[in-house]
């Protein structure tokens, strides 16, 4: 007797099976329906928040939202608390620094000339200490320190001309 099983048909009948599994089920996963947006669904959401009052109709969410307020209330006054302390730091380093900077090229005090702890103008040149030294005359003109020194002419030394000052050389 002849039957399918002698001619490899269960074999086949399989193997188009799983071709038409194959076929149906995309490799993918499975596609969902999108949501469908109802009037009904956007009511709803709108009458969650009360526009003229301000507040939530639902009272575990205005309580929420209340709490997460606060919190925020309170790390914003502590970074703002944490600025301007920095901002102290900053004004007395800026009171011994350098007030120019120097890589934007800009003043750094610029808007604050009439605050009244606006740093006073340092003065660039630095007095210099008389320094004595043991020659009598200029090193750079080799004139008399009579006749060439930087001091007023009341406040040079006196040489006497006809003294002369004798290096020694080892």
């Amino acid at each position: 007797m002849l039957t399918h099983e002698n001619f490899g048909l269960n074999d086949w009948t399989n193997q188009v099976k799983e071709y038409q599994y194959a076929k149906k089920i995309l490799p993918w996963g499975k596609t969902e329906k999108p949501e469908q947006i109802t009037e009904k669904i956007i009511k709803e959401k709108d009458s969650l928040f009360n526009p003229i009052l301000q507040c939530y109709n639902n009272r575990s969410q205005e309580f929420q939202a209340r709490s997460q307020e606060k919190i925020r209330k309170s790390e914003h006054l502590v970074k703002s608390l944490v600025i301007l302390n920095f901002n102290k730091i900053k004004d007395k380093s800026l009171r011994y620094e350098q007030t120019f900077d120097v890589v934007n090229l800009r003043d750094k005090l610029k808007g604050f000339e009439n605050h009244p702890d606006y740093p006073a103008m340092k003065s660039d040149v630095k007095k210099k200490k008389n320094v004595e030294n043991k020659l009598d005359y200029n090193i750079v003109s080799n004139v008399n320190l009579n006749l060439h020194n930087y001091l007023p002419p009341e406040k040079r030394p006196y040489v006497d001309n006809n003294v002369y000052f004798q290096i020694k050389i080892r």
